[in-house]
C-alpha cells in the first residue's frame, strides 16, 4: 500500500511534532509501506515558512525519528523536498511570490511572479542542503 503527500503539522521552529511523527507511525503500523511525507521547504530565503522545514540539524534529527520509526514497522520514507509555495504563495496582492517563471500568481492574477534566478536555484539545490 502506497501513501501520497499529506500536509500535516510541525512545531513553530519548523520541525515536525509529536503529534506529525505518530501521524505517519501509525500509518506505518497500518500496513502502508511507502510515505510520502507532504512539502517541506529547504529554506525560508524566498517565502515564509508555509510547511515543516530541513534547514537545520534540529529539523533533520526529528525527520530522522519520523523514519525511523516508520522503518520499525517496514515502511520506506520518501521525503517531499520543496523550494515554497511558488505561484500559489498567498501573500498580498502587491508583493509578487517566487515561481518558476513570469506567471500570474494563483491568488492574485494580475501580479506576476518573481521568477527564480539561476543564482537562486544553483543556491537552493546546492547550498542550503548543505546548511
Amino acid at each position: 500500500m502506497f501513501m501520497s503527500a499529506m500536509g500535516t503539522t510541525g512545531e513553530a521552529d519548523g520541525s515536525y511534532n509529536n503529534e506529525a511523527i505518530d501521524y505517519f507511525e501509525e500509518r506505518a503500523k497500518g500496513g502502508v509501506g511507502m510515505i510520502i511525507t507532504g512539502a517541506n521547504v529547504i529554506s525560508t530565503k524566498f517565502e515564509p515558512r508555509p510547511c515543516t522545514e530541513l534547514s537545520n540539524f534540529h529539523h533533520v534529527e526529528r525527520l530522522n525519528m519520523l523514519i525511523d520509526r516508520c522503518h520499525h514497522y517496514g515502511a520506506k520514507v520518501c521525503v517531499q523536498l520543496s523550494p515554497g509555495l511558488g505561484r500559489q504563495q498567498f501573500t498580498d496582492p502587491f508583493t509578487p511570490p517566487y515561481s518558476a517563471g513570469s506567471v500570474p500568481s494563483f491568488w492574485f492574477p494580475n501580479l506576476k511572479c518573481k521568477p527564480f534566478s539561476k543564482e537562486d536555484i544553483q543556491l537552493s539545490v546546492w547550498v542550503i542542503p548543505l546548511v
